[in-house]
């Protein structure tokens, strides 16, 4: 049986946890995607031309961190992720309510063809939990072998809602939904904490994660100030390497 999950957070956890109850490696496989679904070009079979489009992307998400970007893009997906796992076995998607996660979910069965595919549903623990990785390794015990096996019917709609995208290249979460907006959606709620008196990046994009109801991350709200620094809709001071030393404020 395999298990896998999203980032390597979520694959240190449960690293952890295998290791302190003596779980069984061979027996269970644990595997880690290593990729951010939630941002950038996708399409329903992940063409070549896709995926080409979703190395620029990257390279350009990274734009100061070449060697993040390089070890993404070596481990980026593909529609033969799963062919040299025994697809005669089964899988468990570790996941929590997020955008992300539910799109690890459809990759899964869209691409792969385990006998079973099954979902360790973190929000059973509590449903303050929204992510693997903010979950207590030790509490996964309550969720072993206590997960769910995805339907037949359940599969043909996760590879249907999978089917949908590549309209956007970014994705939300809304009412249980996987929705696609443009990379501008969160601009405005952004540019609604600057002033024309600098101040700090990290404060900024502070403000901005803490008001959005979704698991996104600081790399993307930093990846949009760039994009409105280019656009000539904010104005910058300091390191655009750093976000620590960054300043940032409106055009008067």
């Amino acid at each position: 049986m395999y298990h896998i999950c999203l980032s390597d957070p979520e694959f240190g956890g449960l690293k952890y946890f295998f290791s302190e109850k003596n779980i069984n490696a061979t027996e269970h496989n644990l595997i880690c995607l290593q990729n951010e679904l939630s941002v950038g070009p996708l399409s329903a079979e992940l063409e070549a031309s896709v995926l080409k489009d979703r190395t620029a992307f990257f390279k350009e998400y990274f734009e100061f961190d070449t060697i993040s970007a390089d070890y993404y893009i070596a481990k980026f997906i593909h529609p033969n992720y799963f062919s040299d796992l025994n697809e005669y076995s089964s899988i468990v998607v570790w996941k929590g309510e997020n955008v992300a996660e539910e799109l690890l979910l459809r990759f899964v069965a869209k691409f792969s063809e385990f006998k079973n595919i099954y979902v360790a549903e973190v929000g059973s623990i509590d449903s303050e939990y929204k992510n693997v990785a903010e979950v207590d390794p030790i509490l996964f015990t309550s969720l072993w072998r206590n997960w769910k096996c995805i339907t037949s019917n359940q599969k043909v709609e996760l590879i249907e809602d999978w089917n949908k995208l590549g309209k956007q290249s970014l994705r939300i979460l809304e009412n249980q939904s996987i929705i696609e907006v443009p990379f501008t959606y969160y601009d405005e709620l952004l540019l609604s904490f600057l002033t024309t008196t600098f101040q700090s990046a990290g404060k900024v994009i502070g403000q901005t994660l803490s008001s959005i109801d979704q698991r996104i991350s600081d790399t993307f709200i930093y990846f949009r100030v760039r994009n409105l620094i280019t656009h000539q809709k904010v104005v910058y001071e300091g390191d655009l390497l750093s976000m620590i030393d960054l300043k940032l404020k409106l055009p008067k």
